[in-house]
């Protein structure tokens, strides 16, 4: 009988130390879990439709979801040893969303970056190698477009980091040794090449891209050029005179008109009287076979010389040569910076770019034109209107230039 009990004793001994070394093993894996350092093993998009795409590489800016184990108890991510904030309520064991800071270092701007994602957590830190790519250049904007040989312009922008050349129509490659870049990458300092004799778009070549300008510059006669003052639609009548002295507008190409006036007194809507106004025939803004493209797609371009410091009274330009209530306005008033006003004058001849959806009904601020026939009419045939209209206090002195007025693509290809 003792033997039995001992036996039996030793079996249910046995089978003790088997469950007690089995809750030891599972208590010290569990422990192992716990403790564990983070592990990255791909990164992919937000997007849902994107989620079995991965790449280690990508734009700052670009929102993606770190997926790997042990990511639950994130404290800091870096990309290039950036830090990037992130939301820990979206953080889980296995994914962590995360935005690329649009500051994020690159090799372009900082050619000893490490290349590498880095994650630390309660439990330890690891790195992953991810590149963080340099966007391509973007060009908002140019100085003069129709700036003569030789004369300095200034291209404005993004990205401008790591561009090697501009490239000037007819394949004329300045490179960067003959340019300069600001510290912030918006604005790229250049001559125009003394031989450009050609029409087209500008390109700027950078490390991650090349982008061209939707419009063509060193661009004053052709399609779409609805006057130049030279041999392109110079209508006159109770308008501005033609000019060509280049003593009084540096820069000059051969005609352009002339607006000047001085002490309107205030109420004085007389636009059509010497000096306030430029009116023009007819002539095509946009083909007939693209009249059915978004308005979006075009913008009226001229360049501007303000010689007297200009702040009062409204450059309203319309593309009509009657205003009528129904007209379509654009006011131009560049002396207004938000609530505040400037003396404004230009350095020499400057590009303004008006986007056709910029066109307004309600005297410039109403709605924009549905379409380009509703701007425009069926033939896509239109004068333009450019008139002085003064403030309800007056006018001071206006002493300023205008040239090359066209309408180009706006669209970038």
């Amino acid at each position: 009988m003792k033997a039995f009990f001992s036996f039996a004793n030793a079996c249910r001994f046995a089978s003790l130390v088997t469950l007690m070394a089995g809750l030891f093993w599972l208590s010290g894996c569990q422990k192992e879990d716990v403790g564990a350092p983070p592990i990255v093993t791909q990164v992919r998009l937000l997007n849902p439709a994107s989620k079995d795409s991965t790449f280690t590489s990508a734009l700052p800016g670009t929102l993606i979801v770190i997926q790997g184990q042990h990511l639950d108890k994130t404290l800091n991510v870096f990309f290039n040893d950036f830090p990037a904030a992130f939301n820990p309520v979206y953080n889980t064991d296995e994914n962590l969303i995360v935005s690329i800071p649009a500051s994020t270092p690159t090799a372009v701007t900082a050619p000893s970056v490490s290349n590498k994602l880095r994650i630390v957590t309660t439990r330890g830190e690891t790195t992953f190698d991810f590149t963080i790519v340099q966007a391509p250049p973007a060009i908002t904007s140019i100085s003069n477009e129709n700036a003569n040989p030789g004369e300095t312009i200034t291209i404005a922008g993004a990205n401008f980091f790591g561009v090697s050349k501009v490239v000037f129509p007819g394949n004329l490659a300045v490179d960067s040794t003959q340019f300069t870049v600001n510290k912030e990458g918006t604005l790229l300092t250049v001559a125009v090449p003394k031989n450009l004799t050609q029409s087209g778009p500008l390109s700027m070549v950078a490390t991650f891209g090349t982008v061209n300008t939707p419009a063509p510059i060193n661009y004053s006669s052709g399609a779409g050029v609805l006057c130049n003052f030279d041999d392109q639609n110079t209508f006159q009548s109770w308008s501005i005179k033609m000019q060509n002295d280049a003593k009084l507008f540096p820069g000059t190409r051969g005609n352009y008109g002339y607006f000047s006036v001085k002490g309107i007194v205030g109420g004085n809507g007389e636009w059509w009287t010497e000096g306030r106004s430029l009116n023009t025939n007819p002539s095509v803004w946009v083909a007939p076979a693209n009249l059915k493209n978004p308005v979006s797609d075009y913008a009226l371009k001229f360049e501007i010389f303000v010689k007297a410091p200009w702040k009062t009274g409204t450059l309203q330009v319309m593309p009509s040569r009657t205003p009528m209530p129904t007209s379509y306005v654009y006011n131009y008033t560049p002396w207004k910076i938000g609530t505040a006003s400037i003396d404004f004058t230009t350095p020499g001849w400057q590009t303004v770019t008006i986007p056709l959806t910029e066109f307004k009904t309600n005297n410039g601020l109403g709605e924009s034109a549905p379409s380009l026939t509703a701007l425009l009419g069926d033939t896509g045939s239109n004068a333009i209107l450019m008139r002085l209209i003064a403030d309800t206090d007056g006018m001071g002195e206006v002493s300023m230039a205008v040239d090359n007025i066209r309408v180009v693509s706006n669209k970038a290809k």
